[in-house]
């Protein structure tokens, strides 16, 4: 009897024990849940606190990196010393680049072919510069309507042109551009074989635009009376006929023209015409027939010394 009076005690004492130990583990994990939520709103209230200096801080130091990164800055360049081209009041200054293939550049070729290659990187890479330092990407449309008193340009303001429609230009210059949510006009021969009807089409599923090359790509200014009007006006006709568009604007072939050239084109009803003789960003309303255009090629200092206007910089 005794014996088992005993081990009721101990087994009472023990579940005395128990609870004692389990009534303390709720009231220290009380206690440290309330020093947890003080603790987490206290240091809450410092992040709030102090955010946006964070974050300002932090994007700062991001600009600067990029700045470095990019080399947006190029006071030093081999064409520094180059003088910025200067224009008279009723001049608006706006690059219009021009591409052609958009591929490596063959080894050994001359000049005359180089220039008409920029690599897929090295457009990647002008893309990319235009994104970064601010540049708005504008259309022909945009400045012929700024030429007539329109609307004004965005600060910065650049076009892109292609000519000739190559297979590089669909392959490897559509992605960069849509990756810069960049616009573009694309200039296209009516009746030369290596232009494909598909390959327009992609273009135009991308929203760009089309701009006619000519009807053969012919030197223009070897021609007269209806074998002119047919390269400049049946061109466009072609064009928005097959692919139902409107076609305003016209690029000279081999940048060849001519007073009577020009007179073509503005009778068959184009918007405005773009050519690459002149080593200048200046556009004018009395010049939206012949405008400014820069050839780039693969070389970036030039790329980035033609879009500042630097004298001589054909």
């Amino acid at each position: 009897m005794f014996k088992e009076m005993r081990i009721a005690q101990i087994v009472g004492l023990s579940l005395a024990l128990l609870t004692s130990f389990m009534i303390g583990v709720l009231i220290w994990s009380g206690v440290y849940t309330a020093i947890r939520r003080a603790v987490n709103a206290s240091a809450s209230n410092e992040l709030e606190n102090t955010a946006p200096l964070d974050a300002s801080a932090s994007t700062e130091v991001q600009d600067e990196s990029e700045i470095e990164a990019y080399n947006l800055v190029r006071q030093r360049h081999p064409f520094e010393n180059l003088p910025v081209h200067s224009y008279a009041e009723d001049t608006i200054v706006v690059p219009v680049l021009m591409y052609h293939k958009v591929e490596t550049p063959p080894s050994g070729a001359k000049p005359s072919v180089w220039q008409l290659y920029v690599s897929p990187t090295e457009f990647d890479h002008q893309m990319e510069y235009l994104y970064m330092a601010g540049y708005s990407v504008v259309t022909l449309e945009d400045i012929t309507t700024a030429l007539g008193g329109g609307t004004a340009l965005p600060v910065k303001p650049v076009a892109i042109t292609f000519d000739d429609l190559y297979q590089s230009q669909v392959d490897n210059a559509l992605p960069v551009l849509a990756k810069y949510g960049f616009k573009a006009t694309f200039f296209v021969c009516a009746n030369c074989p290596h232009v494909k009807g598909e390959n327009v089409k992609a273009v135009l599923a991308a929203g760009h635009t089309i701009g006619s090359h000519s009807y053969s790509h012919g030197d223009l200014t070897e021609l007269r009376g209806a074998a002119l009007r047919h390269e400049v006006a049946e061109s466009r006709h072609v064009l928005e006929s097959r692919y139902g568009i409107t076609t305003s604007f016209f690029a000279y072939p081999g940048c060849n023209y001519d007073p009577t050239v020009e007179q073509a084109v503005i009778n068959a009803g184009y918007l405005g015409a773009v050519t690459c003789v002149t080593p200048f960003n200046g556009q004018t309303d009395s010049g939206r027939y012949h405008l400014a255009r820069r050839l780039i090629d693969n070389d970036y200092d030039k790329f980035i010394a033609r879009l500042e206007d630097r004298e001589g910089m054909w």
